[in-house]
């Protein structure tokens, strides 16, 4: 059973992608008014159970980051393959988790293990303290 609280997503970004590139990624994204695009299955997760505007975490080598602030009708949309403009990598057609605008790094970095998939979460940026997974 889910908390209430729990009404925010986290994602991980793979340790491939080392924290810079995706930094850059996600600033390019800011100043050209584009989309931040996360690969999901369908169901991952259910947005009428997301707060409005949602917070969407980011998890990178071990710990919460920060996050991007979106409505939560704006998060999840499905998509045609396409290339990476940053990185050149080729994502296949299927369904995204959609980020765009200011991205917001916590004061302290989160302790929290990386995971596959989408999770709800509480609003790290309200409380530094968390219960480990």
């Amino acid at each position: 059973m889910h908390r209430l609280s729990d009404r925010h997503l986290l994602i991980t970004i793979p340790k491939t992608v080392s924290w810079q590139t995706w930094l850059e990624e996600a600033r390019h994204a800011e100043e050209s008014g584009g989309w931040l695009y996360y690969h999901v299955c369908r169901g991952a997760f259910d947005l009428r159970r997301v707060a409005d505007p949602c917070k969407v975490f980011v998890v990178h080598d071990g710990a919460v980051r920060g996050y991007h602030l979106m409505r939560a009708m704006d998060l999840l949309q499905q998509c045609r393959a396409f290339v990476c403009e940053t990185t050149g990598r080729r994502w296949p057609e299927g369904w995204y988790l959609l980020r765009r605008g200011h991205f917001h790094p916590l004061e302290r970095p989160v302790p929290y293990r990386g995971f596959r998939g989408v999770r709800y979460c509480q609003d790290f940026s309200q409380t530094q303290e968390m219960e480990l997974p």
